[in-house]
């Protein structure tokens, strides 16, 4: 999966046009936990290691440019743990 992260400030009149003929599908609430080294080696390269749902994820970025540089962000998500140990570079086994 990919994901596209696109962050900005919404004024009042621009909410309302959102909002306005929208429906409610529902809602969903989940808590992320966030793991990384003592120095944040892991955050430091744009990767984010988190555990959802009981499940571990893996956010790593596609973009070119630096943080700073772009508009949005482009994370691919990975979600198997030999996927996440290979990125990390620990062993396809143990703890």
């Amino acid at each position: 999966m990919i994901e596209v992260e696109n962050r900005f400030l919404l004024t009042e009149e621009n909410k309302k046009k959102l909002i306005d003929g929208a429906e409610s599908l529902g809602e969903e609430i989940f808590t992320d936990v966030y793991y990384d080294t003592v120095d944040a080696s892991v955050m430091k390269r744009d990767m984010w290691l988190r555990l959802r749902s009981g499940k571990f994820e893996m956010k790593l970025p596609l973009n070119e440019k630096s943080v700073l540089q772009r508009k949005s962000n482009k994370y691919k998500e990975i979600e198997t743990e030999e996927e996440i140990r290979m990125v990390l570079g620990l062993p396809l086994n143990g703890d």
